[in-house]
């Protein structure tokens, strides 16, 4: 019998049919049926061999099953072998987000005692955390914690997955009796509330799912935490003081932002960027206080930078620039300008090749003069759409360009530039 992590599901909870309907989708049972699914694509014939021989419910969870894990390789290594639904998907932290958040808690943790994960969802950084910890001591383990018992069930599945049998999910709530024992035990916790509680995602703490209030007395049990937020969610001010609020980006984008309670924080009070894009992380670290300002330029020079949108989330694009000796292009514009290239994760280097006004259809016959038809257009501080004005300007040419749209000195300029690097 296939082995998982042990799954506990508290005794108020009632074992529904479609929970034995993912029971089985974990199995044995279902292997052969997840394998065709996968071969098959969902073609006709086999969607109706399915459907003579399981269930209706079961066949569509095989199916959906097949579209989940294809959907998930973006994330996960391993996810032909994962399970998972489909909120549980979308909601999860990919691997290589998960890895890093990881490798920063586990060190404080173990082997002091269990690192808890709460609102643990299908698993991805619960997974990561069994490994961190796996690297450190034998003993160690991580206990996951989520109340829908269907998504604890593919969690421990997950678990089991990756070779991490020890390791163990509670399908009860957080407040619950033996989650708060668990965690006056743990050395550290990380949690990722609920923000659709309601089905609206919200940005405020007091509306996730457990509550700002109900995460205080969590943190009375344990205070080493790190708490999974949105990027534009901001913390209560008492806490703004001795927690770190870090941005992560992953392949160009702000993924999360993380706060980090002490002593779990390497910048208490500070506001840190993390970028994920090169061999190792690059932390931009900004003061307890609103950082300087740098210099407007007021016109282009030689190149053109735009910070990492986790830089951006975390409101660190000037601390950036001044690292690098760069200017404003223009104010209140997240575009900047200097005379050197940067090489850098944290900001993409654009080279000018001209400045023009914004004629649209003047642009278009100029691209084309210059071979430039693959066209990729950015704005900021302008309303206009990039999109329709990029479909516009494309044309048949070999070369590429990078056309940036920003107010400068009153006007609309468009900045054709080559990109010379990338997220």
């Amino acid at each position: 019998m296939r082995r998982f992590a042990a799954l506990i599901l508290a005794p108020y909870l009632t074992v529904t049919a479609e929970l034995d309907d993912y029971r089985w989708l974990i199995s044995r049972d279902a292997e052969p049926y997840l394998q065709a699914a996968a071969a098959c694509g969902g073609s006709p014939a086999d969607v109706a061999r399915f459907r003579r021989e399981l269930t209706p419910a079961r066949t569509h969870l095989v199916l959906e099953q097949a579209e989940l894990r294809r959907r998930a390789r973006g994330k996960f290594v391993r996810a032909d072998a994962m399970f998972f639904t489909r909120r549980g998907l979308e909601q999860s932290t990919d691997q290589t987000v998960a890895a890093y958040k990881a490798a920063r808690l586990v060190p404080h943790a173990a082997p002091h005692g269990p690192v808890g994960d709460l609102c643990c969802g299908i698993g991805g950084d619960l997974v990561a955390l069994a490994a961190a910890l796996a690297s450190v001591s034998p003993y160690a383990k991580v206990i996951g914690v989520d109340a829908d018992p269907v998504v604890a069930l593919l969690a421990a599945a997950n678990l089991a997955v990756h070779g991490y049998d020890t390791s163990s999910v509670l399908a009860t709530d957080v407040l619950s009796e033996p989650v708060q024992s668990m965690l006056r035990e743990a050395a550290a916790w990380h949690i990722d509330p609920d923000r659709r509680p309601t089905g609206e995602r919200r940005t405020r703490l007091e509306a996730f799912s457990p509550s700002l209030e109900q995460l205080q007395q969590l943190l009375q049990l344990t205070p080493a935490v790190a708490i999974k937020l949105a990027p534009a969610s901001e913390l209560p001010a008492k806490w703004i003081g001795h927690m770190e609020r870090e941005w992560i980006g992953f392949q160009g984008e702000c993924r999360q932002q993380m706060a980090w309670s002490e002593p779990l924080a390497r910048f208490p009070g500070c506001r840190v960027a993390t970028v994920l894009d090169a061999a190792s992380p690059r932390t931009v670290v900004g003061p307890p206080d609103e950082p300087a300002p740098v210099p407007v330029a007021g016109a282009a020079s030689q190149y053109l930078y735009e910070p990492h949108a986790a830089v951006l989330a975390a409101g660190l694009a000037d601390v950036l620039a001044a690292e690098h000796g760069l200017k404003r292009l223009t104010a209140n514009v997240a575009y900047f300008t200097g005379e050197q290239p940067v090489r850098d994760p944290a900001v993409t280097t654009f080279e000018l090749i001209e400045v023009l006004s914004l004629r649209p259809k003047e642009i278009a016959p100029w691209l084309a003069a210059r071979d430039l038809g693959r066209v990729e257009v950015k704005k900021r501080g302008v309303d206009i759409d990039p999109l329709k004005l990029q479909r516009q300007w494309q044309g048949r040419g070999e070369g590429a360009a990078t056309l940036i749209i920003a107010p400068v000195a009153g006007r609309v300029m468009v900045h054709v530039t080559r990109r010379l690097s990338t997220h």
